[in-house]
Parts: structure tokens; C-alpha cells; sequence
């Protein structure tokens, strides 16, 4: 039978059921073997073969460090709680290989976090104890916090009614500010070091068990102590930090972040651990950072009414949006908190009435206007008014430039609007479920006819049927430069001639040089090609005038296909860093991390069934169940897979494999069927029913 993608979760689970068989009867077989088995899907069985064989649990020993335990993995690495055989002491082991293709820019910024860590010498600041390479890694030993991060007490806080409630009590807020003060004391000490943390949040905030707060992760720090010749390793316009946490300024890229910087993250953090939201939330990634750069905060008391007013106006004014109002330094903010937890009054002051009325205007232009027209008819007469306004050229002139502002306005509008359906397109495109990836790049074709990513990606699900690409181009070609659409004529008609140099390419053909050396991802390919793909989407990313979804997703694909862990958990993070929100992206992290990082993918599955109506995450889910050997788990998460969407087949395929297996025969059957209801052309259903009645 053909090799079809959407078989591929079912003939994986039919491989792991036997294997896992196998495992526990103590009788593995070889790759082959398996692969003869299954010999329509024998490259895919191979690699999935290959991924069970590696060992998932790190090295024993680095150095003079023996490894107890994971403790979290991120971009920056994996970060262990190790034993200094040397001292006889627990640490925090941080680390990353000492190999890969980014590894030259990840190790020197690993280097950096140790160097400017081991500067700062606060007892409410994660020591550096150690740092150095040992047996192919990298790493940096840390003091040891042993207790929860606040981005922990802040979810179980938001997941449990009662303590939500608690959070209202006068002791807990003056808790927290207390504990908000000493966290700004230790920022303030890094500032005065020179150091500015840029990626200040409750996760990177740890409570120790006597209720010590311990600032973490200097990983993205700026340090401006450096010397003038040293390279930058943060360039100018580079946006670094968690976006909630982000400063209008850092999400803008300004090169002149300071410590109002932080002192806007701190805001943010306490504005959450005080309310259990978060001060500014949003539907989607752009929506998130124009709200960000141009919204007022919520007035904390919305979810909090018991906050005393002062504290809410310490609040206003670390977050405002302009860092010349914000508190100079982390140490004034800390010196207002003290005085709320000890009844004094505050030395800073909200922004006045007048202020506040004339930045509304300036954010509600066309509002404000009506508004003043309407004042000026009720005074005077809207006659006078208007004659007034014909009989000054001064005033015409204001007045077209106010029209001007609201066109303006109004064309902006329109462009997040196209950005935000040419992402959705995109992350369709690369989901479990394509489908609806046509129409909405029509439908921003619609809205923006001159739009070259939307025909682009329009254009490559066409690939396999030329005709149809081809009059795509004839339909869309004649509002986009004509160079670009000669190069996909050409494209699309075979001549696939790789971008060099000296055609100083843009980032669209980039990317799609680096499609096509990859194969779309479709087939096997050698390391030299994954390489060399990954390059050019790298070098697309790079050329791009923003962040674009495709060119990351690629870039994690390819990472999978390479087999560098490193360089997979770098480009994930990028990806989870860029969309939080989208399901594409934990779709990926679950497919490429459930066999290397069963936690971190199971997460990005949790996380899909709260987004999505879709059987695809319960199947993971399942999946990652069966691999601990709790198959009544496994069945749970399948039941509720089809209760979501009882169409999808693979689903219904899973479960009678897994039924199969515990000997319910007539359950098995049963699912099979149901899963040729769903799919009458889902050949594994049809070939285990067929399996089933010659027994």
C-alpha cells in the first residue's frame, strides 16, 4: 500500500505496541526486523527504532558533578541537581553540548550568563559556584534553590478557587509586596553592577522553602561593563524577554534599555502575583504586542478590589509606557513598597487627570475629535463652529491632518488584520490538519491582492499539481512584481536553479531553495541536504523583515531531521518564544519531543486540548501513556479523544490497537470498524480487520 502521511500515527502505534511486547517479553529484535514488518513504512519504523534505542536520561557524571535529577530544560539547556563530589555539596548544574551547528553563539552566550553571574554577589541572586567543559558539555554549577519558582505559585493560584480568594487577604498582598521589595533590591544590586536582566518573570523568580526569593537565568543580560571592542552578543533592535513581562521599548528593540527596563518587568510580575492575571491579555502574538505598545493596563483592582490604592499607583507607574515616567531605578520601587508594607505614604504619584485625558486623546484620535465637535455645537453652535473651521486655513489644515491620522489608523488596522490571517495560514499549513490552509491564504489575498507570502504559500500546496499553480500565478501574478512571479513560474515548472550569493536573494526564495532541498519534509534525506536546508531557512529567518512562522517551523523540522538535540530544543524554544499561543506550534514540539523530552511534549499536548477541538493531542496524549506502561491512562485519554471528534480515524485505529493488545478482540474490531466509518479508504483498519478474521 502507499506511504500516507495521515497513516503515520497509526502505523507508529502498531510498531510501539509491538515493540513495548517485545521489551517486556525480553526479546527486543533488531531494525530490520522491524522494518520488515512493516515494509511500506520501513524508513519510518527505522527512525522511530532508532529514537527507542538512544538513551533518554542524560550522562551520569560530568566532571567531578554526579547527576541526581532533571530539574527543567529550556533554550539555554538542560539544568540537573548534581552532586560536587569535590565539596560534598548539592548544585544546580546548567548544561549545554559542547558541539552543533549553533554552537559557537549558544556557548558564548552560556559563557557570558557564568561571567556576569559570578559578578553579581547578592544573597537574593543565584550564585555562579563554578563553571568549565567536561566530557562533551559545557556547564555552569549554581547554588541549589530547593523550592518553587513564583510563575508555579502563580498557576496554582489561578487553577484554585480558594486560593484565589486568599490572594485578597491584607496579609497575603502585604506578603507578596514584602517580598516584591527584596526582589527589586537584588535587581537594583545587578543594575549597579553594571548587568541588566531583560527577562525579569515569575518563572525565572524561585521561592526557596523558607520563602527567600532567588533571582535566576541571567542568560539574556546585558552586562554594560563590557569593553567597547567586545562583540555584541545582543544586537541593537534584537527583541529579547518573555513577551507578557516585555517592556513597549524591548518589544520595540530600542537600543537604549536600561534598568527602567526591568523595573517595567518587576511591575508586570507583581501586577500577576497580586491578581493572578496578567496586566495586559490578548487573543493572539500581534494582538499581545500592540496592546503591549499602545493599551492601558487593566486596573488591577478589576481582579483584586482589595488592593490598596497606593499600591495600584505604584503599579501604574512601573508599567507605564514611557520609561522616562517609570521609576528611574529598581531601587525607588522597591523604597514605595516598603512604605505601603509599613503605612507610609509613597514618594512617586500617578500621572495626573489633565496627563492622563491627553494621552487618551492621543491613543482615540478619531473618539477624541467627534468628542470635541460635539462640546463645540453644544457651546457655541455647530454652524459657527464649521464656518469657523472654512473660514481658517489654519484650521483646514488641522483638519486634514486629523482625517490623515484616521486613514492612517484605519490602514493600520487592516495590516494587523492581514498579518494575523497570513499567520494563521501558515500555522494551518503546517498542522495536523491543512485543510482549511487554502482558504486563508485566499482570503488574504482578498484583503491584500499585492501580498507575495500569501500567494507563496498558496502557490507551494500547489506544487504537485503544476496546472494549478500555474493558474494561481495567472489569477494572483498581476499586483506582484513581475521578477518574483517569473522565478515561481519558473519554480513551479521544474527549473529549480539554488539562490547564490551573487543574486543576493530575498527571503522567499530562501526558504523555498530550502523546501526543496529538504523534499518538503515528505522523504528521507541525507545529513548534507538537512544541513545545507537548514541554512537557507536560517539565512531566509535572517533576511526577513520580521518573525515568521514558516521559516522557524522549518528550521525545527530540519533540527529533527539532523538529530541535534541542541539545535532541536534551540529552535523549539525560538518557536514556543515567537507563538505561544498557536496550536502549530505545540503540535510540532509534541510530535518532535515525545520520544527525547516525554514531559515537555506532554505539556505542548495539555496545552492543545485547551486550544483546540481536535482528536490529534488525546492521540499523543495516549501515546505518551502507553509509553509508561499505563495503558487504563492510555484508554482514558482515547475515549476522550473520539468524544472530541469521533471522525478521525487514526484515533479509533490507536485504541483497537492498544484493545488488541489487552485481549478484547471484539473491542478491537469494533474500533477498526470505527475507524473505516471515519475513513473507509484508512487501509491499516482494513488490514487489521482482515488480520483478525483469519485467526
Amino acid at each position: 500500500m502507499p506511504d500516507r502521511p495521515q497513516d503515520h500515527p497509526a502505523i507508529l502505534a502498531a510498531f510501539l505496541d509491538r515493540y513495548l511486547a517485545d521489551a517486556r517479553a525480553g526479546r527486543v529484535a533488531s531494525r530490520d526486523e522491524y522494518r520488515a514488518l512493516f515494509p511500506d513504512h520501513a524508513e519510518l519504523v527505522g527512525e522511530e527504532f532508532d529514537r527507542l534505542q538512544e538513551q533518554e536520561a542524560g550522562p551520569e557524571r560530568i566532571g567531578h558533578y554526579s547527576l541526581l535529577r532533571e530539574l527543567g530544560r529550556g533554550g539555554q539547556g538542560a539544568v540537573f541537581l548534581a552532586r560536587d563530589e569535590r565539596l560534598g555539596r548539592e548544585v544546580a548544574l546548567k548544561l549545554i553540548p559542547d558541539q552543533g551547528p549553533l554552537s559557537a553563539r549558544a556557548l558564548a552566550r552560556f559563557r557570558r550568563e557564568a561571567e556576569i553571574t559570578a559578578k553579581l554577589d547578592h544573597p537574593n541572586i543565584c550564585t555562579v559556584l563554578d563553571s568549565g567543559r567536561a566530557d562533551g558539555f559545557v556547564y555552569i554549577a549554581m547554588r541549589f534553590v530547593d523550592g518553587e519558582s513564583l510563575g508555579d505559585r502563580v498557576r496554582r493560584v489561578r487553577d484554585d478557587d480558594r486560593a484565589r480568594e486568599e490572594l485578597r487577604s491584607r496579609a497575603t498582598i502585604l506578603e507578596t509586596v514584602r517580598l516584591f521589595e527584596r526582589i527589586a533590591r537584588a535587581v537594583h544590586e545587578a543594575h549597579r553592577a553594571g548587568v541588566v536582566h531583560r527577562d525579569l518573570k515569575p518563572a525565572n523568580i524561585m521561592l526557596s522553602r523558607h520563602g527567600d526569593p532567588v533571582v535566576l537565568d541571567f542568560g539574556l543580560a546585558r552586562d554594560d561593563e563590557r569593553a567597547p571592542g567586545d562583540p555584541e552578543l545582543t544586537r541593537t533592535g534584537e527583541v529579547f524577554g518573555t513577551p507578557w513581562y516585555m517592556s513597549p521599548e524591548q518589544l520595540r528593540g530600542d537600543s537604549g534599555i536600561d534598568a527602567r527596563t526591568d523595573v517595567y518587568s518587576l511591575g508586570a510580575s507583581l501586577y500577576e502575583c497580586l491578581t493572578g492575571n496578567r496586566p495586559i491579555e490578548a487573543a493572539s502574538r500581534e494582538a499581545l504586542y500592540q496592546a503591549i505598545l499602545d493599551a492601558p493596563i487593566r486596573d488591577p483592582r478589576q481582579h483584586n478590589p482589595k488592593l490598596p490604592r497606593d499600591l495600584c499607583a505604584v503599579l501604574t507607574i512601573a508599567l507605564d509606557k514611557d520609561p522616562d515616567r517609570r521609576y528611574a531605578t529598581a531601587e525607588a520601587f522597591a523604597d514605595d513598597l516598603r512604605r505601603i508594607a509599613e503605612l507610609e505614604p509613597i514618594v512617586a504619584r500617578p500621572p495626573s487627570l489633565g496627563l492622563r485625558g491627553w494621552r487618551w486623546v492621543q491613543r482615540n484620535r478619531t473618539v477624541a475629535t467627534l468628542s470635541l465637535l460635539l462640546f463645540a455645537a453644544l457651546t457655541t453652535g455647530l454652524f459657527v463652529s464649521m464656518s469657523a473651521l472654512r473660514d481658517s486655513e489654519d484650521a483646514r489644515t488641522e483638519l486634514r491632518a486629523a482625517l490623515d491620522d484616521i486613514l492612517a489608523g484605519k490602514e493600520r488596522k487592516l495590516q494587523l488584520e492581514i498579518e494575523a490571517k497570513l499567520l494563521e495560514a501558515y500555522q494551518a499549513a503546517y498542522s495536523a490538519d491543512p485543510r482549511s490552509a487554502p482558504r486563508l491564504f485566499e482570503e488574504v489575498l482578498a484583503l491584500d491582492p499585492s501580498n507575495v507570502d500569501a500567494l507563496a504559500g498558496r502557490v507551494w500546496l500547489e506544487l504537485g499539481r503544476p496546472a494549478r499553480a500555474l493558474g494561481l500565478l495567472d489569477n494572483y501574478g498581476s499586483g506582484m512584481p513581475a521578477e518574483t512571479v517569473a522565478w515561481m513560474r519558473t519554480f513551479v515548472g521544474g527549473e529549480r536553479n539554488p539562490p547564490t550569493d551573487a543574486d543576493d536573494p530575498d527571503s522567499l526564495r530562501l526558504y523555498w531553495a530550502g523546501l526543496d532541498r529538504i523534499g518538503g519534509f515528505e522523504r528521507p534525506v541525507p545529513p548534507e541536504d538537512a544541513r545545507a536546508a537548514f541554512d537557507l531557512f536560517r539565512r531566509a529567518a535572517l533576511r526577513s523583515d520580521r518573525p515568521r512562522f514558516h521559516h522557524h517551523h522549518s528550521m525545527l523540522m530540519t533540527a529533527s531531521r539532523l538529530g541535534d538535540r541542541a539545535l532541536l530544543e534551540a529552535c523549539a524554544d525560538d518557536l514556543e518564544h515567537l507563538w505561544p499561543d498557536a496550536p502549530a506550534t505545540h503540535e510540532a514540539i509534541a510530535q518532535f519531543f515525545l520520544p527525547i523530552d516525554r514531559a515537555r511534549a506532554v505539556r505542548s499536548l495539555h496545552r492543545l486540548t485547551e486550544t483546540t477541538r481536535s482528536a490529534t493531542p488525546y492521540c499523543g496524549l495516549a501515546y505518551a501513556a502507553m509509553l509508561d506502561g499505563e495503558t487504563d491512562r492510555a484508554l482514558e485519554w482515547f475515549d476522550r479523544g473520539i468524544e472530541v471528534d469521533p471522525t478521525f480515524a487514526t484515533i479509533w485505529f490507536m485504541r483497537g490497537q492498544l484493545r488488541a493488545r489487552l485481549g478484547d478482540a471484539t473491542g478491537a474490531c469494533a474500533d477498526f470498524e470505527g475507524a473505516l466509518r471515519a475513513d473507509p479508504e484508512f487501509a491499516p483498519a482494513r488490514a487489521a480487520l482482515d488480520a483478525s478474521s483469519k485467526k
